[in-house]
């Protein structure tokens, strides 16, 4: 009795927004200059650390962020950054006129801000004893393989390989495309790190390592984890359907009336680029 659906934005669905940092710290009071210009210059080092973050991917919104929903990306040319001085009369004035459209054009009036330049100062000023960031690997299937699950293709088969809705806009439609979810890749990859932690340190401290790494329901290390895995599209997805039958597991043989097939990915070939995100993971070093 624990069914249940979930509505989402399909991958590929556009947005446009708009951030804004603004300096209200400003002041007549010489004694309480110094301190509010020291904290705009500490929120504004946030301000800078957000956009780098947005344009690698590493902010999600939404739902369920550590099965890999709700990352957004930014294709080169969708982020324009402006700084407007607004203690004179021509930066005060562009402000106020800022164009409607989506994105800044050459007549804002603003000083261009280029992420490159951002990232360079925040690669040095980061000091933490941590490391964050997005791993991309490649691994390539040895025999069938099928994550069964809801299928809007027009597959023949009881157990069909799962896709997910992908909006178009060049087509001006949905699309659905085969994927592996990104919570078959984190499972896998949980239950090894969970070998691998259990050799170290034993039971007790390996199940206290997974709720880290990988977040937990309930618990001393309830809440998200570190470790996000996406989906990954499959594009290269030749189905075959193959025929079964339910097996008796005390005689041994068919079950009646129990005749059903399945429709798996059959190509040892099949090549999976496999992303990883992971945020603050601590070093340490195990002897």
């Amino acid at each position: 009795g624990g069914k249940y659906d979930e509505e989402i934005v399909p991958s590929g669905a556009k947005f446009s927004f708009e951030i804004t940092l603004d300096n209200d710290w400003n002041t007549k009071k010489e004694s309480e200059k110094a301190e509010k210009e020291a904290n705009f210059e500490a929120c504004k080092a946030l301000f800078e650390k957000i956009l780098v973050s947005l344009n690698h991917s590493q902010i999600a919104i939404g739902g369920k962020q550590n099965s890999g929903y709700g990352r957004i990306a930014f294709n080169d040319g969708d982020i324009t950054i402006r700084d407007f001085d607004l203690t004179t009369q021509q930066g005060h004035e562009a402000y106020l006129n800022l164009t409607r459209k989506p994105t800044f054009d050459a007549n804002d009036g603003g000083t261009e801000i280029t992420l490159k330049s951002l990232e360079q100062e925040i690669i040095k000023k980061n000091q933490e004893n941590t490391v964050s960031g997005q791993l991309t690997l490649t691994f390539e299937s040895v025999g069938p393989l099928l994550i069964a699950g809801v299928n809007q293709n027009d597959v023949d088969a009881d157990l069909a390989f799962v896709s997910t809705p992908y909006f178009d806009y060049k087509q001006k439609q949905v699309t659905y495309k085969q994927v592996i979810p990104g919570t078959s890749f984190k499972g896998a990859i949980a239950h090894r790190v969970f070998d691998i932690a259990n050799v170290l340190y034993g039971d007790d401290k390996a199940c206290a390592v997974i709720d880290k790494m990988f977040g937990a329901i309930s618990g001393q290390y309830q809440g998200e984890g570190h470790i996000s895995v996406l989906d990954t599209e499959l594009k290269k997805s030749d189905e075959v359907v193959v025929q079964h039958v339910a097996i008796d597991r005390f005689t041994g043989g068919a079950v009646d009336g129990t005749l059903f097939n399945e429709a798996p990915i059959w190509d040892k070939n099949v090549e999976v680029p496999l992303t990883l995100y992971f945020k603050k993971l601590s070093i340490v070093c195990v002897k």
